[in-house]
């Protein structure tokens, strides 16, 4: 497949971030929208809409494997997410996976598509004769050899990735090495995979598609590190808080709300454990209270996978492709300044949450960005001016919010 495209060109991450927040705005019985434009190339871009119901984000299976809710991926839809030493498939959150699966399933535009082009395109898949409208679209751009993105805000940022993947999975199954290859460009969305459904993505080299724009406090990248099983009614509060429809956004009805502190206090929680766990096996721990804790405490199993770029507070962007160090970032770029309550800590989350589109305007005036691809130019702290590599890192990560977090204890490994 071939790369046409930087995905890190201002005007179209201006573009896939204005259309996924218009989705929001959609129609309910519109998952997704899509918007042709001929520069800087000709491309689609298909832009899901967010769910904010809770039941999109943990299903209520009558027999949950796990509280995290995680489950193994379709095989007929994403059969390159295993392991191929064991064959062990990936795992991917339960509720993501038939929210996509109905995508698949909608068949809104079949007058418009012909069957007989599903048929050709995909003949063992079981809903063939249902999933007209995300195929019959995407081949119709495939056939013109566009470029073809997926984007999405929240839980629409999900959706994008297993879009992304499906479709790379068609581009397998038919040997198509003349399509340009699809990019998912994702703003402020939850974790997705496993290590597994990561390892199988740099292995097929399909994580270069994937860039996760995070701002540094928002809440919502690190969500599926908590059990959500457990506290669903809570999630529910910080979903009815972040979708940009509501109207009584403020700090005051945050810090008056005992479920959004309850929720935040356990994302903290479970994001240290996470953090300090994968921190253990890298220096080789042998302390034997690590052993018993890995016995007695749930980890998510979720991970981060392709590139993270972690916009500052001058609106640069700082970017990541090893995944401890960007689950380390999700966990440290969010601890408490001593001097900060919770309440104000929820409220500045969410509302990061909700600007995304402010912050991509930003990033097009300057148009910086930095790519931390070797964990070794990483200076030990700010004042550490050997080289001038040296410094442009520690000037970026000073605007993260990290001048107080030792960098060799966050990043190296």
């Amino acid at each position: 497949m071939k790369q046409d495209w930087n995905p890190l060109e201002g005007i179209m991450v201006e573009r896939c971030c204005v259309l996924s927040m218009r989705a929001h705005s959609s129609s309910p019985a519109s998952s997704f929208l899509i918007c042709s434009f001929t520069d800087p190339l000709p491309c689609s871009v298909f832009a899901f809409r967010a769910s904010w119901s809770a039941d999109d984000w943990i299903d209520d299976d009558p027999f949950p494997a796990s509280s995290f809710g995680e489950t193994a991926v379709d095989n007929s839809l994403f059969p390159s997410l295993r392991s191929l030493g064991n064959d062990v498939p990936a795992l991917v959150n339960l509720a993501f996976l038939r929210s996509f699966q109905r995508i698949l399933a909608e068949g809104r535009l079949q007058a418009e598509v012909g069957l007989e082009v599903v048929d050709r395109l995909i003949p063992s898949y079981k809903f063939q004769q249902s999933i007209c409208v995300l195929v019959g679209l995407v081949h119709r751009v495939v056939a013109e050899k566009k470029q073809i993105v997926f984007t999405g805000h929240s839980f629409g940022g999900a959706m994008s990735v297993l879009a992304t993947i499906w479709l790379l999975e068609q581009c397998v199954k038919f040997d198509n090495k003349s399509q340009v290859i699809p990019f998912c460009l994702t703003f402020g969305s939850p974790l997705v995979g496993d290590g597994v459904f990561c390892h199988s993505l740099h292995r097929e080299g399909w994580s270069r598609c994937f860039f996760h724009f995070v701002m540094p406090l928002d809440i919502i990248p690190r969500i599926l590190l908590t059990p959500l099983a457990s506290c669903k009614e809570e999630l529910q509060a910080i979903l009815h808080l972040a979708c940009p429809k509501y109207l009584y956004f403020s700090l005051d009805v945050i810090g008056n709300s005992q479920l959004v502190a309850f929720f935040y206090s356990t994302i903290l929680r479970n994001a240290l454990l996470l953090s300090c766990h994968r921190a253990c096996l890298a220096m080789g721990c042998a302390n034997p209270f690590f052993g018993s804790l890995s016995a007695f405490v749930k980890l998510s199993p979720y991970r981060p996978f392709g590139t993270y770029c972690f916009f500052t507070r001058k609106g640069r962007l700082v970017n990541f492709k090893n995944s401890d160090a960007i689950l380390h970032l999700l966990f440290y770029c969010l601890q408490l300044n001593p001097e900060q309550e919770l309440a104000e800590l929820a409220y500045g989350s969410l509302k990061e949450h909700l600007q995304y589109d402010t912050k991509v305007k930003e990033y097009l005036e300057v148009q910086y960005f930095v790519d931390v691809d070797y964990l070794e130019r990483i200076p030990l702290s700010i004042n550490d001016t050997l080289s001038n590599d040296r410094q442009v890192f520690g000037v970026n990560f000073e605007d993260l919010d990290l001048v107080s977090v030792p960098f060799s204890n966050c990043l190296s490994f």
